[in-house]
């Protein structure tokens, strides 16, 4: 038993030793205070037992309260004692002076008489032994005895033991005429002279009646005289002879008009009385105002002073103060308990231990929880040990019920331990307590199914509050705190919490071998820092109807299904307004966050999620999960036609790896960002048989970010995302699917490893970019490249590659990523002059090796090299400066350039004079002179020009001259066409 420090104990020792050759002992003895005692100084209350259990060699001890303790209310009480032994019981009071020091053995102590008086020594009871046999209280000789016993040795001892007895002794049959000496006897007893004489009325007799010698003495029949009348032996008093009233201290009332008090039958009497002594009422009633001045007593107690009530009303104590006075004064029994074992309470703490009967430490937890909520509210304490309950324990208003290290409590059916449903409360703890359930299957990896060992709890704590919908009838329950509690082993959920008002807060627990911790119906639901392992289902399912959610801290490993589920259910919708963030989950069988069923405004932040490659627990084995997050519309049924979506969800910044089939899984969302995660590792090589490949080009299974039913989901944003397969042998397909679709907009998402290297992550709308924008890698767009827009104006350039001189800066066209054509500017050094950096367009072959370059361009002249065959298809028309033509000796007039004669090509018409000859006809000047002297080919353009036998001459690179073999016709009009090739 426990008492408060300060007060002054004594420790019994006991020892009942084990029979030679026997058994271990066992058995216990239960020490129980004879009445409810209130400690003032400490302000405690001491009632119930304290158990002393005896080890295997019949050892035990127990720490008690001095019977003479200070402080100590009523004084006079002793201790019972009770010992349950195997086959034997006793039970006798005993005395623990504080003189006995501070230990002392039981058996050292002698039974005493019980605090009423009744009986110095208690009857034994159980087996006799020694030379008995059978049980108390009647007893008999053993066989053995009987069998030692000389019956004609006792019986020659007894006769002569007889005879010296007998020696001496009167004689019944004598009358005493055998005496030695009658005088000697007569005064031997003390008689006097007139016990030897006659009666008579003589000298030498004893007088008789009508003894002359009797003077005197008053008759029969005589008359009575003074203050009486009538005759003798009954006289009465002459009423009329008092003068005055007889003095109150001679037996009157002191008064003429007093009435005299007639205590024996009904009389009024008024005025104040007082009695200077004790006084017994045994029957009747008192009708009015009644003072008792003085010490009192009631049924037999002792009289005593008027009590003081001392402690505080809202812990108790000055009740239990006032039981223990009205105890002392005998107006009440008080057999009143505190409950299973021993109860204190202190302060507002009422501490409890278990008696070992369930039904019993039920319905005392249960009484003590009333109690304290009566009071206005406060704590229950369990003591440390294990406590099995045969029905569940009620919550009320204002209440902590609370354990010390090592509290465990188990239920001795498959129920719930703590059961709130239709009495209503407000503000309910539990803390520091341990709650077991029967499951005895320990799995190292995600699985459904557990075993278990016999009946135990199902559930540790169920609530289900008006707001819950899954029932009716609930009453109002409202704010709920759970916080370094323990819940392990239970065949269903570990807490289920429905339907609550306020705030629902479970924070630093444990939750190990259990179904998932569920809320649904909440208005506020905080469960953080909490380590929940080995579920059957989910880690924690924040389901349908809660509001205001915060799930923070948390770690989840080995569970069956998903680690969070923020969900709805069947028909019911998700919940609304979440925050997941900064939890760690590990090794799930579905998916590491599950928000499906339409939830709506949340952000899931910075959590750390290895999922473990599972495809499904290992008994319920699926290739439809397997996400590291995964967000879903409304019905779950059919998911092409969405009527509600996931919406307003923010996915940021989580570390997603070891998803075997999405790192996110996106499914009827809206208004949703999938911005800067890391997913890393994500696919398996085979489907959940085991056996079926995943080929490289599936579309549906090991993804980065997979958009399912694209068309269903809008305005989602892709963006900062690492996609990243640093396996030995990657088997990541895509980082982001689909690539094309108008609800999605992807960019500046980074894929490394992939199996599916073309998957760019970028997709979307157009983007207006104000600033410079720098890329160190390349840019690769499916779609091309549009520089401008229909309302360009002035100088729109669509592109730069810029670099320093001697770089050689090229544009590429590849086939399956071999180059084709390559179109640069030459790696010649700038030197001057505008020398260098000349412009050239190679040709590859189909390995992507150089064949040749088949135009290049000298940017000091602007000279066009064609290296390879011209093949002209159609018209040629020049564009060159505009030559020189001038009239040479055999011409009479100007020569006109008739067709924009240039550099290239022209048209040429003259006349020859009237006696020509054969010679020069026109000269045509470049406007600007070629590197190399270029080729002329000249064309007569009538039989004139045929027959003078035109030709070109003085060829150079500034111009050319025109001639004739022959003399031409006088004034012959010759026309011909000219073209330049340089």
């Amino acid at each position: 038993m426990a008492f408060p420090t300060g007060t002054t104990t004594i420790t019994v020792t006991i020892n009942r030793p084990v029979p030679a050759g026997g058994a271990g002992n066992s058995g216990r003895i239960i020490f129980t205070p004879s009445a409810v005692l209130v400690d003032a100084t400490h302000k405690a209350i001491y009632s119930g037992s304290g158990a002393a259990t005896l080890d295997t060699n019949g050892a035990a001890n127990i720490t008690l309260l001095t019977t003479d303790a200070a402080g100590v209310l009523p004084t006079g009480w002793r201790w019972h004692v009770d010992e349950q032994l195997p086959g034997a019981r006793r039970t006798y009071y005993i005395d623990l002076p504080s003189t006995l020091g501070t230990t002392i053995d039981l058996s050292a102590l002698s039974p005493i008489s019980a605090p009423d008086g009744s009986g110095q020594s208690i009857p034994p009871s159980g087996p006799a032994g020694g030379a008995l046999t059978g049980t108390y209280p009647n007893p008999q000789l053993s066989a053995a005895t009987t069998a030692s016993f000389d019956a004609a040795g006792a019986a020659s001892a007894a006769l002569a033991s007889a005879v010296v007895y007998a020696d001496g002794k009167l004689a019944k049959t004598a009358n005493l005429s055998d005496l030695g000496s009658t005088n000697t006897a007569r005064l031997n007893l003390g008689l006097g002279g007139a016990a030897v004489l006659n009666v008579g009325t003589g000298a030498g007799t004893v007088a008789a009646g009508n003894d002359a010698r009797i003077t005197g003495a008053l008759q029969t029949g005589a008359t009575a005289g003074g203050d009486l009348t009538g005759t003798l032996p009954a006289p009465q008093v002459t009423t009329t002879h008092l003068a005055a009233p007889l003095p109150i201290a001679q037996g009157g009332t002191g008064s003429a008009t007093q009435p005299f008090v007639d205590l024996s039958s009904d009389q009024t009497v008024a005025g104040n009385k007082t009695f200077s002594y004790y006084t017994t009422l045994e029957a009747g009633q008192v009708n009015g105002a009644f003072n008792l001045l003085g010490a009192v007593g009631f049924y037999g107690a002792a009289a005593a002073g008027r009590q003081t009530i001392a402690g505080s009303r809202s812990d108790g104590t000055a009740l239990a103060s006032l039981l223990a006075a009205l105890n002392l004064q005998g107006l009440v029994a008080d057999t009143s308990t505190a409950g299973p074992g021993a109860m204190t309470v202190l302060g507002g703490t009422t501490q409890l231990t278990p008696t070992g009967n369930a039904a019993t430490d039920a319905t005392a937890i249960n009484a003590a929880i009333l109690a304290m909520s009566q009071r206005g509210g406060g704590r229950v304490l369990l003591s440390g040990d294990a406590w099995a309950i045969s029905s569940s324990i009620t919550p009320r208003s204002n209440v902590t019920l609370a354990g010390v290290p090592g509290t465990v409590i188990t239920h001795a059916a498959s129920s719930n331990i703590v059961y709130g449903s239709t009495v209503a409360f407000t503000n309910f703890t539990l803390e520091d307590l341990t709650f077991a359930g029967p499951v005895n299957e320990f799995p190292a990896a995600p699985k459904r199914a557990r075993t278990t060992s016999g009946v135990g709890a199902q559930t540790a704590v169920f609530l289900s509050g008006d707001l819950d919908t899954t029932g009716s009838g609930q009453a109002q329950l409202s704010n709920f705190t759970m916080r370094r509690c323990t819940v392990q082993n239970m065949t269903a959920l570990p807490i289920r919490i429905g339907g609550v008002r306020g705030k629902v807060s479970v924070t630093n627990c444990e939750f190990t071998n259990n179904q998932d911790c569920g809320f649904l119906f909440c208005q506020e639901v905080i469960f953080t820092g909490n380590h929940v392992m080995q579920s059957a289902d989910n880690g924690v399912s924040l389901s349908r109807g809660s509001q205001k959610i915060t799930c923070v801290g948390n770690t989840f490993e080995n569970c069956a299904y998903n680690g969070i589920w923020v969900a709805g259910f069947n028909t019911d919708k998700g919940p609304q307004n979440f925050t997941l963030a900064g939890n760690v989950i590990r090794n799930v069988g579905y998916n590491g966050i599950y928000a499906d069923y339409a939830p709506r405004y949340g952000a899931i932040t910075g959590n750390e999620i290895d999922c473990g490659y599972y495809r499904g627990p290992s008994d319920q084995t699926s290739d439809v999960n397997g996400a590291g997050i995964y967000l879903g519309g409304y019905p779950v049924t059919d998911r092409a036609n969405p009527t509600d979506w996931a919406q307003g969800i923010e996915v940021v910044g989580n570390h997603i790896r070891g998803a075997a089939r999405a790192g996110v899984y996106l499914n009827g969302v809206r208004r949703v960002q999938v911005i800067a995660n890391l997913l890393a590792d994500i696919g398996t090589q085979f489907l959940a048989d085991g056996t079926t490949t995943i080929t490289s080009a599936d579309a549906t299974q090991n993804i980065g970010i997979l958009m399912e039913n694209a068309a269903t989901s809008a305005n989602v944003t892709v963006a900062l995302n690492d996609v990243i397969d640093s396996r030995g042998t990657a088997f990541c397909n895509f980082g982001l699917v689909p690539q094309n679709t108008a609800g999605i907009n992807a960019y500046l998402n980074t894929m490394i490893g992939t199996r599916q290297a073309s998957n760019l992550l970028e997709t979307g709308p157009a983007r207006t970019w104000q600033s410079t924008q720098i890329y160190n890698q390349d840019i690769k767009a499916t779609a091309g490249v549009t520089s401008g827009s229909n309302a360009g104006s002035g100088t729109i350039e669509g592109s730069r590659v810029n670099g320093a001189a001697g770089s050689v800066r090229a544009f590429v066209w590849q086939t399956a990523g071999l180059k084709r054509w390559y179109a640069r500017t030459n790696g010649t050094a700038e030197g001057g002059s505008n020398a260098g950096s000349d412009w050239e367009l190679n040709a590859y072959d189909d390995t992507g090796n150089l064949l040749s370059t088949p135009i290049k361009v000298t940017r000091s002249n602007g000279q066009v090299a064609v290296n390879g065959t011209l093949a002209q298809n159609a018209h040629r028309i020049s564009g060159a400066s505009a030559a020189t033509v001038a009239a040479a000796a055999q011409s009479a007039s100007a020569a006109a350039a008739s067709n924009g004669a240039n550099d290239s090509s022209g048209t040429i018409n003259t006349t020859a004079v009237a006696s020509p000859a054969a010679g020069t006809i026109a000269t045509i000047t470049y406007a600007s002179a070629y590197t190399a002297v270029p080729k002329v080919t000249l064309t007569p353009r009538n039989a004139a020009t045929v027959t003078a036998g035109l030709y070109a001459t003085a060829e150079g690179t500034g111009g050319f001259s025109v001639a004739t073999a022959n003399a031409p016709g006088a004034s012959a009009s010759l026309s011909f066409s000219y073209h330049v090739e340089g």
